[in-house]
């Protein structure tokens, strides 16, 4: 990769062509070339986000506009999960564009979205997309989430962590846990003995986080741990 790539060209036509194919084998009504012309003729000139967002348009517009239809297409059109606990290089980004979709068009089908993103984060993250289940369903998440804690799957695991935080970057803050850390703290409890790096990187940023607006709450968290 050159010196001077951009991370919005990981949104290319390699990527609509890949999304497209994965879909186009479980539904053979998908408009492909509808779906590629609706981004590629917009997709020089715009930004990263501008370019996931566009890439999110076009699945509405291809995809059957009832979303349990939809949900179940892109459910059986997910590549293969990662083979790694760690997330590197640009492969998983054709993802993100799919959680988008989950998040604007899901949010009144809790279990299957979360279902879905469960699904997701196995092969990238979905840590953005979460959020706004937990801001909506705090109890039904947080309930869900400590059940993922659990999960065998690094990746799974990672996303209670990450997509929890109280001020992710790119991503809203997540309020209620600016103001009161508690059930984030006690999900970071269940996550600490988690041995892969990337899970632990991920509590080393919600402590962060949290240490923003609530400095002791890390303090006294800490000194739990080590005692």
């Amino acid at each position: 990769m050159s010196s001077d790539f951009q991370l919005r060209e990981v949104y290319n036509a390699t990527t609509v062509e890949q999304i497209s194919s994965l879909i186009k084998k479980n539904y053979p009504e998908f408009d492909s070339q509808m779906f590629s012309n609706k981004i590629l003729t917009s997709l020089e000139k715009l930004s990263f986000g501008d370019r996931g967002s566009l890439i999110t348009d076009a699945l509405y517009d291809s995809l059957p506009q009832d979303f349990i239809k939809a949900a179940d297409i892109l459910l059986h059109s997910l590549g293969p999960e990662l083979e790694t606990d760690d997330l590197t290089g640009y492969d998983g980004f054709y993802i993100l564009p799919m959680t988008s979709y989950v998040s604007r068009y899901g949010v009144e089908y809790f279990d299957l979205s979360m279902k879905l993103l469960y699904e997701m984060t196995k092969r990238f993250t979905s840590e953005g997309a979460v959020r706004i289940f937990i801001e909506k369903y705090p109890t039904k998440s947080l309930k869900l989430m400590e059940q993922w804690s659990k999960d065998p799957n690094t990746h799974v695991r990672r996303l209670v962590s990450e997509g929890s935080r109280p001020r992710l970057p790119l991503a809203s803050p997540l309020r209620a846990f600016v103001k009161n850390p508690a059930p984030v703290i006690l999900l970071l409890d269940k996550l600490k003995a988690s041995p892969e790096r990337l899970v632990q990187r991920s509590i080393a940023n919600n402590l962060n986080d949290i240490s923003k607006d609530n400095p002791q709450a890390v303090t006294d968290t800490l000194e739990r741990w080590n005692s």
